[in-house]
């Protein structure tokens, strides 16, 4: 049993984690920019950059938690809808959270450089990956989107299909 499994009630906490990387993945990109127009206008100290590297570890640890529950969710999913769309979904997630890495690694790294004249640079390049990262979140949201939607993943859940992924195992 995992921290996951302490909170749920037979309620999938899946789509309300999902949420949170991918809607920060919309506003990282927004902040990232308003930050970096702040210091090189000279409206914020550097340090401001530290907003925008919490926002995107917020978000690495939302994905993690959405791709932990997205797991346990194909085990019951798996049994209502084929497998291709949900490798799909999986695989955008994957590549989401491996951008998303090196995004937030690059953000991180421009803490420890904030007196290099380079720097200013690359708050431009990170906020341009943030952006970057975006379109990503929405495949991700997309095809997930279609599972539920399309192709019925929410049906796993109802009283009468519950047993029916340990039966295709």
């Amino acid at each position: 049993m995992n921290i996951f499994d302490f909170f749920n009630d037979g309620v999938p906490l899946h789509p309300a984690l999902v949420h949170v990387p991918l809607g920060l993945a919309m506003a990282v990109p927004l902040v990232a920019f308003l930050v970096t127009l702040g210091v090189w206008r000279g409206w914020f100290a550097p340090r401001a950059w530290l907003l925008v590297v919490v926002l995107q570890a917020v978000m690495m640890a939302g994905g993690a938690a959405a791709y932990n529950t997205g797991e346990k969710e194909e085990d019951l999913v798996g049994g209502i809808v084929d497998d291709a769309p949900i490798e799909a979904h999986e695989e955008a997630a994957g590549l989401f959270m491996i951008v998303g890495g090196a995004s937030f690694a690059f953000s991180l790294l421009l803490l420890f450089f904030e007196g290099s004249g380079l720097v200013k640079f690359g708050y431009l390049v990170a906020t341009a990956l943030a952006a970057v990262l975006l379109v990503f979140a929405a495949q991700v949201g997309h095809l997930g989107g279609r599972l539920v939607y399309v192709h019925g993943a929410a049906d796993a859940h109802k009283p009468e299909n519950t047993g029916k992924a340990e039966d295709a195992d």
